[in-house]
């Protein structure tokens, strides 16, 4: 099965964080995939992708509604949903080839392990039910056909995979194949400085 996938990344004023993100996006040696890039600020020309949609900055968590606006993008031809956001990066070139592999219907939820500074999201749970605070929006895929709308609340990202898990079929992937730049960027537009980049 071929499988196209979407992956879906916001930036704003990041352009270092974003240049890492991107160039582990490149670097994939599985290519059917579309990079969908949302920014806010009209002010920014770094981004590139497959395609740019500029969306209206809204305040607090109003960042997570980015991707429920990105949803109107995202091309039938790559309906496999994955979230990367700027200060992400995939940590390995075979991870869309790893992802592809587990998929076998349109109703599975792909599970993955994030590498955070401090340790593994999640850790010794994976496997298990998703629990607050120990999953992460950069460690699933799943099929556009099952888009589940993102709150601006905290812990965004748990409810649309807590939603999900209980509704698809969950597909764990012990492997660690998404990760962070750098500490999490709470929404705050802080880049790396030239001299890290």
């Amino acid at each position: 099965m071929d499988i196209g996938f979407t992956i879906i990344t916001r930036t704003s004023a990041r352009p270092h964080f974003f240049a890492r993100c991107r160039a582990s996006v490149l670097a994939q040696t599985y290519k059917n995939y579309f990079h969908l890039i949302v920014s806010d600020d009209p002010a920014d020309h770094y981004p590139e992708g497959d395609f740019v949609a500029l969306v209206e900055q809204l305040p607090g968590r109003g960042h997570n509604l980015y991707f429920n606006e990105a949803a109107r993008y995202i091309p039938a031809s790559h309906p496999w949903v994955i979230f990367l956001d700027d200060d992400d990066h995939f940590t390995t070139p075979d991870a869309l080839e790893r992802i592809a592999a587990a998929i076998e219907t349109d109703d599975d939820m792909v599970l993955w392990q994030v590498q955070f500074p401090h340790g593994l999201i999640p850790g010794d749970m994976a496997g298990l039910p998703p629990q607050a605070g120990n999953i992460t929006g950069i460690g699933f895929c799943y099929h556009y056909k099952n888009w589940c709308n993102w709150l601006a609340t905290s812990y965004g990202d748990f409810y649309v995979i807590n939603k999900l898990y209980h509704t698809l079929r969950p597909v764990w992937l012990h492997e660690v194949l998404t990760g962070l730049q750098s500490v999490p960027g709470l929404g705050l537009r802080v880049d790396l400085t030239e001299s890290a980049a």
